[in-house]
Order: structure tokens, then C-alpha cells, then sequence
């Protein structure tokens, strides 16, 4: 139980720091915020995916799942953001702000990571 009480602790340190002001925020702020968490998120899963290595139908339908529903999640749980307070579409602009762009980095990114990966393999190299 000690253990679960400190990640308790230690999440609510990270929520703290993660709670910024804002309530002086505007929309274009907040929707630069939600560009490079998208960005950040399509590089992350493509090293992922790259390196695991996880391809077909079902890799693609996970990353675009997670894609589309972390920034509004983080900002909403872990910013503490009322995205309502910032005009009725702004939920949904958060939903596909930047979609696509993170996309064509995210394919990008995996299939040179899975294409590097896998020309390592073919060499002789030892596997990562």
C-alpha cells in the first residue's frame, strides 16, 4: 500500500507542475499547446512502432486512436482545462487540430525506423 500512496503523490506533483495558469490562455495558445502534443505523441509511437517492431491494420488503428483522444484527455485531466470556456467548437478543433501533419510524421518516422531496423537485421547485425 506505501507504494500506491506515493505514486499518488508523485502524480500529484506531476498534475501540479502541469497546471499552469490557464485562465489567461487564449485559443490560439491553447491550440499550439495541442500542435506539438500531437507532434510529440506521432514521434513517440513511430519510434515505438518502428522499433518493436508493429505494422499492419491494427498498428495504425491504435496510433490514430490514441492520437485523437490524448491532447483532449491531457487537457482536460491533466491541465485542467474547460475547453468549453473557450467557444463551442473548440473541443472539436482540439479533436483534429494538426491530424494530419502528425500523421504524415508519424508514417514517415515508422517506416524509416521499421525500414532501419529491419536492413540491421538482414546484415548480420546483432538486433537491438
Amino acid at each position: 500500500m506505501p507504494d500506491q500512496a506515493h505514486q499518488r503523490a508523485v502524480l500529484h506533483r506531476w498534475r501540479k507542475r502541469l497546471r499552469v495558469e490557464v485562465a489567461s490562455w487564449d485559443r490560439s495558445r491553447l491550440l499550439t499547446l495541442v500542435f506539438y502534443l500531437r507532434l510529440l505523441c506521432a514521434l513517440g509511437f513511430a519510434l515505438l512502432f518502428g522499433l518493436v517492431p508493429l505494422t499492419g491494420v491494427g498498428a495504425l488503428s491504435a496510433y490514430i486512436l490514441v492520437t485523437c483522444f490524448l491532447p483532449t484527455t491531457v487537457l482536460r485531466k491533466f491541465i485542467g482545462v474547460q475547453l468549453e470556456t473557450y467557444g463551442e467548437n473548440t473541443a472539436w478543433l482540439c479533436f483534429t487540430e494538426n491530424l494530419w501533419p502528425a500523421f504524415l510524421l508519424f508514417v514517415l518516422v515508422w517506416t524509416l525506423v521499421y525500414t532501419w531496423r529491419t536492413s540491421l537485421l538482414d546484415s548480420g547485425a546483432p538486433p537491438l
